[in-house]
């Protein structure tokens, strides 16, 4: 990567700031328990992911693409995308609790699934950094929906403001709380540390609480949550304060690294 060739957002744009910052991490698992309750996304998931016996390998996965395709050159970038629109292609049956076919290439899964992702970025940007004006979280939207629509999805079920992603999020209809929904949520509250587990375990359930606490009370309903959560400011705080921690401790992505030193590098006279 060079002045000439910044990717598909540049080192100007918002992708740029949420995708690097800690906070993600607890946007991800967000969008995670919002996917789950799509009983085609989940249908699909358990039929043909092996999130179960290789979690965090799927986790790093997903992270891989969500940095490739944020930071790496225009043609990288596009290559990561071309490779999941085929895996997608793949992929696709019949979900008995819904009573409907599912493919993960359908273009209002996709949208969905994005929506969930681009929503619990910005809940976790918001709630452990600092609150967006709704031009900035609207631009991220614009950025990202770049890559939605490049993935397949369909453009008008994609949130072009804040203010649609709740409805376009709530109007899905085959939301609800399947068994493979239930597993998901247990499986993502209670990983496999090994040796480490006496350190990471707390950490994780920090974490994983902070991320339940900015769920929507649509989804704390659907997984039988009391959506009044007396602990969840002093864990905001607390996520919030690790996030800094992380920040000033722990390098950064190696891609953004990349990226950066490429973009540095760069004489003044070439950026734009």
């Amino acid at each position: 990567m060079d002045g000439s060739d910044l990717g598909l957002f540049g080192p100007r744009s918002v992708s740029w700031r949420l995708h690097q910052d800690r906070s993600a991490f607890v946007g991800g698992v967000r969008a995670l328990l919002l996917q789950a309750l799509s009983t085609r996304s989940m249908r699909a998931v358990v039929d043909f992911s092996d999130y179960r016996s290789d979690p965090w390998g799927r986790f790093f996965r997903t992270s891989d693409f969500i940095m490739t395709v944020t930071y790496a050159p225009t043609e990288r970038a596009l290559a990561a995308i071309e490779k999941v629109r085929r895996v997608h292609e793949r992929i696709q049956g019949f979900d008995p609790d819904s009573g409907q076919p599912y493919a993960a290439g359908d273009p209002e899964l996709l949208a969905f699934i994005h929506n969930c992702f681009v929503d619990s970025i910005l809940a976790a940007y918001t709630g452990l950094v600092r609150p967006l004006y709704d031009a900035e979280a609207d631009l991220y939207l614009a950025e990202q929906a770049e890559v939605a629509l490049r993935l397949g999805a369909r453009k008008g079920a994609l949130a072009t403001s804040r203010a649609e992603l709740a409805p376009l999020i709530e109007g899905v209809g085959d939301l609800g709380i399947s068994e493979g929904a239930r597993r998901a949520f247990a499986d993502i509250s209670s990983p496999r540390f090994g040796d480490l587990a006496p350190v990471l375990e707390p950490l994780w359930r920090l974490l994983f609480e902070t991320a339940v606490d900015l769920l929507p009370p649509f989804a704390l309903e659907l997984y039988g949550l009391d959506p009044w959560r007396p602990l969840a400011p002093l864990r905001r705080v607390s996520a919030a304060g690790l996030a800094q921690a992380a920040r000033l401790l722990l390098p950064s992505h190696p891609y953004v690294r990349r990226a950066k030193y490429a973009w540095y590098s760069t004489p003044e006279s070439l950026r734009s």
